[in-house]
């Protein structure tokens, strides 16, 4: 039997069930995806941007957020 990865990247989300960049982000950091990594982080920038933000408003926003994860997860024994 063939393998169902159809629910692989649900994290992703869909058209129907959209799944923002921020949150995005922090998944691939937690889980070392980086498929995505680019556009999504592009795609924070445009949003930081059209705001009014610097690009450094990526790192300090959405970035740190997902490293903030991972660190509770690491010192929490789980990482």
């Amino acid at each position: 039997a063939a393998k169902d990865d159809s629910r692989k990247l649900d994290w992703r989300g869909t058209p129907e069930a959209p799944v923002g960049v921020n949150q995005r982000l922090s998944h691939a950091l937690v889980h070392g995806i980086t498929d995505f990594i680019v556009e999504d982080t592009e795609e924070a920038y445009q949003a930081i941007l059209a705001q009014g933000g610097r690009p450094l408003n990526v790192i300090e926003g959405p970035l740190m957020d997902g490293m903030g994860i991972v660190g509770d997860l690491f010192g929490a024994g789980k990482m």
